[in-house]
């Protein structure tokens, strides 16, 4: 008998926080990880390794932008996921939404719920913070609608040339 089939699933104890100049490191870490799967080849990636933690540090975290906001999901103090995103005026409404940008979680710590933890916190921020909505782009539609949400625009790409 393959031992890594009677091998019992450990639970993983998570805290969802929300994001200090601390987390940098690891969020920019994971972001090289995120870019890996979700970067259409023909797009370069913008930053990768110390450019994304001074990025993360600096335009993020250190001045805390007002709109911006980052979750990290920890276990044992360890960054092990993140969600990123702002609050925004759509075009020209009076509503205020909240937008997901960044969502990621570290491939080795997935389906043990932090997927929902994240999403969550989030969309509960959002509303304390005044947004009627939050909206986000994926990759991963089936996430988000387990979470209730409803696929409401697609995105369409066509290459210089084509």
């Amino acid at each position: 008998m393959s031992k890594n089939k009677d091998k019992k699933k450990e639970a993983v104890t998570i805290d969802i926080i929300r994001a200090t100049i601390w987390d940098a490191p690891a969020i920019a870490e994971m972001w090289g990880d995120m870019m890996k799967e979700i970067t259409v080849p023909e797009t370069e990636l913008p930053l990768d390794g110390k450019e994304s933690e001074r990025f993360l540090e600096n335009l993020v975290l250190k001045f805390k932008l007002p709109s911006q906001i980052i979750f990290v999901a920890k276990s044992n103090f360890r960054t092990i996921g993140f969600i990123m995103g702002y609050l925004h005026y759509y075009n020209f409404s009076r509503n205020l939404l909240g937008y997901t940008e960044y969502f990621f979680i570290n491939e080795k710590f997935r389906s043990n719920g932090i997927a929902d933890a994240l999403i969550d916190t989030f969309y509960r921020d959002c509303e304390v913070k005044g947004a009627i909505a939050s909206d986000f782009v994926t990759t991963r539609p089936d996430i988000w609608k387990r979470k209730g949400y409803k696929q409401i625009m697609s995105t369409f790409r066509r290459k210089k040339g084509e």
